[in-house]
């Protein structure tokens, strides 16, 4: 280290040291300045130094010194305590050899040697004086937090408190004493601030006396002595307010508010009181049970109980169903009515078991149910026997008389039947009468046999034929006998049929007069005269020439549509074989056979077409008659199949027809249970061979199960013969033919409508269409198109005159079964022959080669004669079958009419010819002399290598006929028909050189007008589909019809009958359901709409947010509410968004032009808005929807025309997922 740093060290040190010296001199100075009371210079001097030195002992002492004497003008009490304190903590601070030089220095100035405590005392003395002077919280407040020693804090702590106490108290305030309370927590006067606190309070909860200051007061004080008293008055007065409201519930919040109250128990009482009357005046099964549940301690209980039995009992009264008194005596076993809902419940039941008043409920009442009430179950069978004495339908009668022949009242079916089957006459059913029901009255029993006698003169009548010029005395004295039983009504039906021919209704009617007294109960007579005596109404009858051939053609079906008409055409060339189903398309004039409904062997028949076209019914012979149906698809007709029970049966059913809405089938059957007498064709019966069908209809329901037929009722069906119905779109005008109602014919066209149109069974009296229409024939299976101005049928054309030969074997080997089988078959043979047009010779063998025939009758028209000289046929002699053979192609080639068109001889031996002669030579013989004409053989039971097989078969292909091989006489009946019938080409109908005509119908016969919506569906992308349309009634929401579009080029079609606002849509699974609507409630609308349909998925909605239009959204003129017709296409809206939960959509509202533009953009949002709040009512949450009005700026057409406005007022739908 250097000498001059050494230098500085030690200068440094002695300055130090000096400087020391000095300033402990001058502090010492301050202190004897004050000592001397020298105190502006001991303030002086203290205040220079103190900034430098603050923690200096002396002169912190001298400053506090100072500030505490009260003679100075420097005296600040406080000042002089920090300073006090600071000097206190600086000398705690010294070692103690400097505290005792300082004590030292303190003494040596005249100070007390324990100065520091006794300056902090006087301090604190003189504060504490100060503030008890000003006496002010605030004052004190600043003393204790300043002073801080505890003796000195304690007591002005204390005298606070007291002077805030005092403040309270002169206050006498709740808030004066909570601020106390809450701010002197510890204080002395505490406990007597709460108590003077909590006597205000409950004061002020007295003064304002209401529940809530007493509840108040025991919320925020609830230790106050007073606790109780508030409580009991708290009680009080929530009682009486509860009784001022006097109700269930202001009693029942008392009782939950206040459960210990001393007026609990009666404030239930009152509740009990109150509910009771409410009860009572609601006086429903639910308040009943409600007070019942809720209060069953009360002392009313068992009162309401019975009350509530009541309404109850009541309630099923009203209801008037078994089911509700079974269910009361389930719910109420213990009720004081229990006996008299027993006796309901038996009243009902019976009721309900029997409501349709039907023959068959009160029998299955009697038979089946399970009852122990004989007063009911003799009622039923009382009603049983009634109905069945009146009834039209002979069945019921003839399941009494067989069931319940020992009962009393059987004596009345008894006699009912015999007025039934006697009043009918014909054999076949008289036989019926006689042979089945064994216990009937001998008396009743002679009677039949009597009429059954006199009846066997129908044999010689042949009504197959109808009346010649050599029966007509017959036919005229069988009436006269017979009358006025059904078969004389029929025998004098025949009688004029070749007048009706011939169109001589003049001399029709006046036969008709003139056996009119043998009926003076029969209204039909009547009405045949007013239809003869009508004026006639010109009919255009046209073939429709582009469609009929040179076959046969029948059973005509149009379309809905009238563009197309199906048809079944018989051995045609451009068809596969036999009966085919033909298609005439209207607008090119083309025919084509279906080949997917066409068999070569079958016989197929097309019964009627489906409104929308995508459905065919087709008859099929299978178990006696079934009808069968066949859909198309865009390959064509699917395999046609059954339809199942309830509509096909084990009986015949045929005629079916779907109705246009597409929801019930028409069609006929002889099953059981219908007003005819029997069930099946296999007889003669009313004059004819007919089933005994009757009308009915099946509905199909929301499962697609159909329902049990019904039948259409006395007024449509009779016990004969009903067929062919036709229910025209209008859906009330029927179409139908029928043998049992008044007519010119074996079966006339009538007409008639619906008089209630929930009730099938319910119509006006058919009408006959006239002698225009009709005609002594078979008339049925008739047709009308859509605008009901043409009609549709087939007939035969008149049939050139012909000739039949039967060539009969009579020999001796011919005895027994084959003779009367022969004799059979070639009378029904000979019968057939005659009704179509030709003239029948008989010519029998057995006699030499000399001379083969030994029994004829030449060619005749007399069915009598004929019939008589086959009756007279022995089977004796030989077999010269080949001399008779040349003798009958002799005897055709001199005998037959001139006029004669065609000829057949139909030769029949059952064994080896004699030898008079080579068949060659035989046959060459007639070839020779005249002409060979065709045969038609039958080998009776003959062997396949015997002469007579082998020579058979040579005459039939010789001639060009056809040989059959007749394993038993059994066939003969069969094969003799074949044989007549391809002389005519005979089809399925019995009859040929069949064409299909139609004809304007007159007004008069017209039905109700329809309006028709046509047109084409598409998807978004314009390509045709198939989908459903339904349409329903708007004002009632009830589902009117379904169909579907076409599967080939989605083009629809619907009809609608008047009266209703309809709306059709969309129904297919995963499609929006696009809409649209037509009002027919009145007669200024438009009959025919064509439109084009755009159709969206679901998933085209989500994904493009495209905008679709909801037609079916209606509102008032400017105005904004929904109108419920609304309400239909809207539910189906809400089905979308509940089954797509992740749906949400934009409501749109849209107006035309007219009017100003704000109140026009107004008046769609609040349209659109009443559409969103509907959905959100019918459970849609609204964060899905939102509504948006856009007025008329929206346009989707021109505005400037009605139609274009049209299309812009509107409501839009989008759907998004966002």
């Amino acid at each position: 280290m250097s000498k001059s740093i050494k230098y500085y060290y030690r200068y440094i040190t002695l300055l130090l040291f000096l400087s020391a010296h000095f300033f402990g001199f001058s502090q010492k100075q301050c202190l004897k300045n004050l000592s001397k009371k020298e105190f502006d210079l001991a303030l002086e001097c203290a205040t220079q130094k103190i900034n430098k030195h603050p923690n200096d002992i002396y002169l912190n002492f001298v400053l506090a010194s100072i500030k505490s004497n009260r003679n100075n003008k420097h005296y600040e009490i406080y000042n002089a305590y920090d300073f006090i304190i600071k000097t206190k903590k600086a000398y705690n601070n010294t070692i103690e050899n400097d505290k005792e030089k300082i004590k030292k220095a303190f003494v040596k100035m005249h100070f007390d040697t324990n100065f520091i405590n006794k300056a902090i005392y006087e301090i604190c003395t003189k504060a504490l004086d100060d503030v008890k002077s000003k006496n002010s919280i605030d004052d004190y407040e600043k003393y204790i937090n300043t002073i801080d020693v505890i003796e000195f804090n304690k007591k002005a702590v204390l005298l606070r408190n007291e002077l805030a106490f005092d403040i309270a108290v002169k206050k006498n305030t709740i808030f004066s004493f909570n601020f106390f309370i809450k701010k002197y927590p510890y204080s002395a006067q505490i406990n007597e601030a709460v108590k003077l606190r909590n006597e205000l309070a409950f004061n002020k909860a007295k003064q304002i006396n209401t529940v809530q200051s007493f509840q108040n007061f025991i919320d925020t004080y609830p230790n106050t002595s007073k606790i109780a008293y508030a409580k009991k008055l708290r009680n009080e007065l929530a009682f009486n307010k509860a009784k001022e409201i006097n109700t269930v519930e202001s009693f029942q919040v008392f009782i939950n508010t206040y459960p210990k109250a001393n007026d609990v128990e009666k404030a239930i009482d009152l509740r009990n009181e109150v509910a009771f009357k409410k009860a009572k005046e609601t006086n429903t099964i639910e308040s009943y049970n409600l007070y019942i549940n809720k209060y069953h301690k009360s002392k009313r209980i068992g009162e309401i109980i019975k009350l509530r039995d009541i309404v109850a009992f009541n309630n099923c009264v009203n209801l008037n169903t078994s089911q509700c008194f079974v269910a009361f005596l389930e719910k109420y076993p213990n009720s004081h009515l229990i006996q008299q809902a027993k006796k309901s419940v038996d009243s009902l039941v019976f009721m309900e078991e029997t409501s349709d008043h039907s023959f068959e409920s009160y029998l299955d009442f009697y038979e089946n149910l399970d009852f122990n009430n004989n007063d009911y179950q003799n009622a039923a069978m009382d009603s049983v026997f009634n109905i069945a004495i009146n009834s039209e339908k002979i069945w019921y009668a003839n399941y009494l008389a067989n069931t319940y022949n020992n009962d009393p009242r059987i004596d009345k079916i008894y006699t009912k039947l015999k007025d039934f089957f006697l009043a009918d006459g014909e054999q076949t059913t008289l036989q019926f009468y006689i042979n089945n029901y064994p216990a009937i009255p001998e008396d009743h029993k002679e009677e039949a046999y009597k009429q059954y006698q006199k009846s066997l003169g129908a044999n010689q009548l042949y009504m197959d034929i109808g009346a010649t010029k050599e029966s007509i005395k017959l036919y005229e004295n069988f009436i006269k006998s017979m009358a006025p039983s059904e078969i004389a009504y029929v025998a004098l039906q025949r009688l004029v049929s070749n007048l009706l021919n011939l169109k001589m209704y003049s001399q029709a009617k006046n036969i008709f007069t003139k056996f009119k007294s043998y009926f003076p109960n029969d209204d039909r007579i009547n009405d045949i005269i007013g239809i003869l005596n009508a004026s006639s109404k010109k009919i255009y009858n046209k073939p429709e020439k582009y469609l009929n051939s040179t076959n046969d053609e029948y059973n005509p079906v149009p379309t809905l549509d009238n563009k197309e008409l199906y048809f079944c055409g018989f051995n045609r060339k451009d068809g596969i074989g036999g009966e085919d189903i033909f298609l005439f398309d209207k607008n090119s004039k083309d025919v084509s056979v279906i080949n997917s409904l066409s068999t070569y062997d079958g016989n197929e028949a097309p019964l009627s077409i489906s409104a929308d076209g995508n459905t065919i019914l087709i008859w099929n012979n299978e178990n006696k008659g079934d009808i069968y149906y066949s859909n198309k698809t865009i390959n064509g007709w699917t395999e046609p199949v059954p339809f199942p029970a309830p509509i096909n049966s084990d009986y015949y059913e045929g005629d079916a027809q779907l109705t246009s809405d597409g929801k019930s089938m028409l069609f006929v059957s002889s099953r059981p249970g219908g007003y005819g007498i029997h069930t099946d064709n296999s007889f003669q019966y009313h004059g004819d061979n007919e089933y005994p069908t009757d009308i009915y209809i099946c509905h199909l329901d929301e499962n697609d199960n159909w329902s049990a037929p019904i039948n259409l009722g006395p007024e449509i069906n009779t016990k004969y013969t009903e067929r062919s119905p036709f229910l025209h779109p209008d859906g009330r005008t029927l179409y139908f033919s029928s043998d049992g109602l008044y007519g010119l014919g074996r079966l006339d066209v009538f007409m008639t409508t619906k008089i209630n149109d929930s009730l099938w069974n319910q119509w006006k009296k058919p009408k006959n269409l006239g002698k225009e229409v009709n005609t002594s024939g078979k008339d049925w299976g008739f047709k009308f198109s859509t605008d009901g101005s043409k009609g549709y049928y087939s007939k035969s054309g008149k049939r050139s005159l012909t000739s039949i030969l039967f060539l009969l074997d009579i020999s001796g080997s011919m005895q027994g079964q084959k003779i009367i089988d022969t004799k059979k078959a070639a009378k029904e043979a000979a019968l057939t022959a005659l009704k179509n047009n030709s003239e029948v010779a008989i010519l029998m063998f057995d006699g030499s080669c000399d001379e083969p025939i030994t029994n004829m009758i030449g060619f005749s028209t007399d069915i009598t004669n004929i019939v008589n000289t086959i009756d007279a046929a022995r089977a004796s002699g030989g077999t010269p079958m080949y001399k008779a053979m040349q003798k009958a192609n002799e005897y055709m080639r001199i005998n037959k009419s001139v006029q004669s068109k065609d000829q057949l001889i139909i030769l029949m031996s059952d064994g080896d010819a004699n030898r008079c002669d080579d068949l060659d030579n035989v046959l060459n013989t007639i070839k020779r002399k005249g002409k060979l004409y065709k045969h038609y053989t039958i080998g009776l039971e003959v062997n396949e290598y015997s002469n007579a097989y082998n020579d058979l078969t040579h005459i039939a292909n010789t001639s060009k006929g056809k040989f059959i091989h007749a394993k038993s006489s059994n066939q003969l009946g069969r094969l003799f028909s074949d044989a007549t019938n391809s002389l005519y080409n005979l089809g399925n109908l019995g009859t040929a050189n069949k064409d299909i005509f139609s004809f304007n119908v007159p007004s008069h016969l017209k039905p109700e007008p329809v309006a028709t919506i046509s047109g084409t569906i598409k998807d978004n992308n314009g390509k045709p589909i198939q989908v459903t349309l339904e349409w329903e009634d708007l004002e009632s929401g009830k589902n009117m019809g379904v169909c579907k579009s076409d599967p080939r080029d989605g083009t629809y079609f619907i009809a609608l009958p008047e009266g209703h606002l309809y709306g059709y849509y969309v129904s297919e699974e995963g499609y929006f359901p696009s809409d649209n609507n037509i009002d027919l409630r009145t007669k200024s609308y438009t009959n025919k709409v064509d439109e084009e349909i755009i159709v969206y998925t679901l998933e085209e909605l989500k994904e493009g947010n495209v905008g679709t239009r909801v037609n079916n959204i209606f509102f008032d003129y400017n105005k904004y509410k929904l109108k419920s017709e609304s309400y239909t296409q809207l539910n189906k809206i809400v089905k979308i968004l509940n089954d797509n939960t992740d749906l949400k959509a934009e409501i749109s509202g849209h107006t035309d032009s007219d009017g100003d533009n704000k109140y026009n953009l107004e008046l769609s949002e609040k349209r659109a808005e009443s559409v969103m709040k509907y959905l959100i009512q019918n459970g849609i949450q609204k964060n899905r929807i939102k509504s948006i009005g856009y007025g008329e700026t929206k346009p989707v057409a021109d505005n400037s025309t009605n139609d274009g406005k049209a299309l812009n007022r509107r409501v839009e739908f989008k759907f998004n997922t966002q």
